[in-house]
């Protein structure tokens, strides 16, 4: 037998456990023969007969465990049954709060299910909740991913293009646009942005080819007064400089490049092949081959060409002046085996 006051210390802590976005937890009590079942708010038991009751049995686990396996479900991009989840807390009387819902948008993006993630982004919305960073990231990084997935099958030689659905929300071709809303979204909505938050929209503009969204982004990162959190970073500048390279806009990634290197960032492979590959898109052989050389040069980073830069180096110096060119690369170092 446990005090009141243990009792309603115990029932404190247990409350706390929904700060951690576990949903809604749930207290049984037994008290005079009847059994008192507290959801959501834990409300004190006063003992009118007795300082002391029992507590038999605490049953957070009933959406813990629907949390926990729509959490599974997000990691698989299992997005249909993490959607039937949500219904079943519904169904159990426990309303899926705002951490429920970002998991249920990760799902859905992590399955391709990229216009269904803004749906719940909207529904969020049509209810008042408040969403936060990582919910607006999860969203905007549904569509990095669907952007990324159409940008490979469009460079496949049987890719015939779906038709899309009536509703403009399930255009592939607007995701870039849906990106850019998030982030405006953001900022009058008093959101705080990040690091993650831009990096995934310069990626959805670049596979759009949307080179100067990209371009414009790292402008407003570096004007936000965010600090460390919204500074353009390696990965930053490296998707920008790819965004600019799949437009064949080589001026504006060397740009890029050069700036990233003032910043004190160093490039790394990633960020060559991704400069080669502007140069190969913009037909800059010269350009590309001093980059090549410069790869192939002992450095601090100990960066060597891999087989991605070889290939695009070739493709390179083939497009300027025929397969002559190859000779000029016959001494290639050792290459990398990063990629």
């Amino acid at each position: 037998m446990r005090s009141c006051s243990q009792i309603q210390k115990g029932i404190g802590n247990i409350s706390s456990y929904s700060r951690y976005g576990d949903g809604v937890g749930c207290v049984l009590l037994y008290h005079c023969n009847e059994w008192y079942v507290y959801y959501q708010h834990f409300i004190y038991l006063p003992c009118p007969t007795s300082n002391e009751c029992s507590i038999i049995l605490f049953i957070h686990c009933i959406c813990a465990t629907i949390v926990a396996e729509m959490k599974a479900c997000a990691n698989d991009g299992n997005w249909k049954t993490a959607l039937a989840l949500m219904e079943e807390m519904a169904e159990r009387g426990i309303s899926p709060n705002e951490f429920t819902y970002s998991v249920a948008i990760t799902a859905c993006g992590n399955g391709g299910q990229w216009s269904k993630a803004l749906e719940l982004l909207d529904k969020m919305r049509s209810m008042n909740m408040k969403i936060n960073t990582i919910t607006y990231n999860s969203a905007i990084s549904a569509l990095a991913k669907a952007a990324r997935t159409e940008s490979k099958q469009q460079r496949r030689f049987d890719y015939h293009p779906t038709t899309p659905p009536e509703s403009g929300n399930s255009d592939p071709g607007t995701l870039w646009r849906h990106a850019l809303e998030i982030i405006n979204n953001m900022e009058r909505e008093g959101v705080k942005r990040d690091v993650f938050t831009y990096s995934s929209a310069i990626n959805t503009c670049g596979a759009a080819g949307r080179w100067e969204e990209a371009v414009d982004l790292i402008r407003a990162m570096k004007e936000e007064d965010g600090g460390r959190d919204t500074r353009p970073n390696k990965v930053t500048y490296t998707s920008a400089i790819v965004a600019c390279g799949n437009s064949g806009q080589w001026d504006a990634a060397f740009d890029l490049f050069n700036e990233m290197k003032r910043e004190g960032l160093r490039p790394d492979l990633v960020a060559y092949n991704a400069l080669i590959a502007a140069g190969m898109n913009g037909n800059k052989p010269d350009e590309v081959f001093d980059l090549w050389i410069e790869l192939c040069q002992p450095n601090k980073e100990n960066i060597s060409p891999d087989i991605v830069t070889l290939t695009e180096v070739i493709a390179t110096l083939d497009r300027a002046s025929g397969k002559s060119n190859r000779e000029k690369i016959s001494y290639s170092p050792k290459l990398s085996s990063e990629a």
